[in-house]
């Protein structure tokens, strides 16, 4: 195995059976690679090039959105013919946010959900990349190059955030009658106060240095 194919494994999730991969993964080495292992994918496709030439931004055409392919890298050995959906969508923009018209391209891989639902796919990816910016927050720093002992720290940081998440739902609950259950107090348990208590403990454990002991005197002193 690679090393772009086991940074690929480290990074990908999967939703539905069908990876959902963004636009970072959109190159002709891992979609042929995906093709190969009979992986279905979605995968966020960059829009670039001019209106009247031959990149992905020539095909932002028409009023409706619609299934496409575009061959990739066509000058070059490397060259690769995809299945694209090209999708049309609102967006707000702005304080105001005013809505407006906007293309999204995605690559297909051995899938074709109906058009129509592709960009909604897509949005359950966002809870992942948020999952990824909580962990970061939580991740033991470190400079190692060896992948296993970046691996444990990355899995130590999720594990981490499941437990704040557990603990945040069972003791910041709101008192309220009804069946549609109890709203939270978000406020009550942040993640730099779950972080906070983590070092406190570590340090009770591991006692705290406050002082070293010079090996010589000072001189000028």
């Amino acid at each position: 195995m690679t090393l772009r194919q086991s940074f690929f494994y480290s990074s990908f999730e999967a939703l539905n059976s069908r990876l959902y991969l963004d636009r970072g993964f959109a190159s002709t080495t891992i979609c042929k690679f995906l093709d190969k292992e009979k992986y279905s994918a979605i995968i966020g496709c960059p829009i670039k090039g001019k209106l009247d030439g031959k990149g992905t931004k020539s095909l932002c055409k028409g009023r409706k959105s619609y299934f496409t392919s575009h061959t990739f890298n066509a000058s070059t050995p490397n060259n690769c013919t995809l299945k694209l959906a090209m999708i049309r969508h609102f967006v707000k923009k702005g304080k105001t946010k005013q809505r407006s018209l906007e293309w999204s391209a995605f690559i297909l891989i051995r899938t074709k959900p109906p058009l129509n639902k592709i960009f909604h796919l897509y949005r359950h990816r966002f809870g992942i990349e948020s999952s990824y910016r909580t962990m970061r927050q939580l991740r033991i720093p470190t400079n190692s190059r060896n992948p296993m002992m970046r691996f444990i720290y990355m899995s130590l940081g999720f594990i981490l955030v499941n437990v704040w998440l557990t603990l945040k739902f069972l003791y910041t609950q709101i008192p309220k009658r009804g069946r549609n259950g109890r709203p939270l107090d978000h406020a009550l348990f942040r993640l730099k106060r779950f972080a906070s208590f983590i070092r406190h403990a570590v340090e009770r454990i591991y006692a705290v240095k406050t002082a070293i002991i010079a090996p010589a005197l000072p001189m000028g002193g």
